[in-house]
């Protein structure tokens, strides 16, 4: 998009849905120069970008302290047009269900998750009956390894992707 919009003369409207983290990303997660480049890169963005928009105002300021306090004033939110903030009646109340859809990777990686409800799973019984996590994609036996690693088969539900929209609702429905 940046390549793109110098070229052209196009402005370059940047759309945040998901927060950086301080992480550099594989293959330079180990590359003590990181930080350089990642400056650099950033810099260059900041440059060529003529507006940004966030799905959310805590998306927004947490951005900003990310990348630069600048952007607060070319920066504006609209909310997500898949949110609805009416109150939405749950799809099984008998359950506390965490739904993720789309992809799980290494970079989106779910262990801190499956770790904590693995312990919790083993440390009481009131959790054992009452919680679930539904996961709704395409996903790679990494996932499947992780989910024997923490003893979640009972726990996890693996389901086929589904329309945008579609999941977009399920997970309405979900804590």
């Amino acid at each position: 998009a940046m390549l793109f919009s110098k070229k052209s003369g196009i402005p370059w409207i940047a759309n945040w849905n998901d927060p950086h983290t301080e992480k550099a990303p594989l293959p330079w997660e180990n590359i003590k120069s990181f930080s350089f480049i990642k400056n650099r890169y950033s810099k260059a963005i900041l440059n060529q970008i003529k507006w940004h928009t966030f799905p959310s105002e805590k998306l927004r300021i947490y951005m900003s302290e990310y990348l630069s306090h600048s952007i607060l004033d070319k920066s504006s939110v609209f909310p997500h047009i898949g949110l609805d903030y009416k109150i939405t009646q749950k799809q099984d109340s008998r359950h506390f269900a965490i739904c993720y859809s789309g992809a799980l990777y290494q970079g989106r990686d779910p262990s801190t998750l499956f770790s904590a409800v693995s312990e919790l799973i083993s440390e009481s019984d009131e959790v054992k009956s009452f919680i679930k996590i539904v996961l709704r994609g395409k996903f790679t036996s990494w996932i499947y390894e992780l989910i024997n690693k923490y003893n979640l088969e009972d726990y996890v539900i693996i389901e086929q992707p589904k329309s945008y929209l579609e999941s977009l609702n399920f997970i309405s429905k979900m804590d």
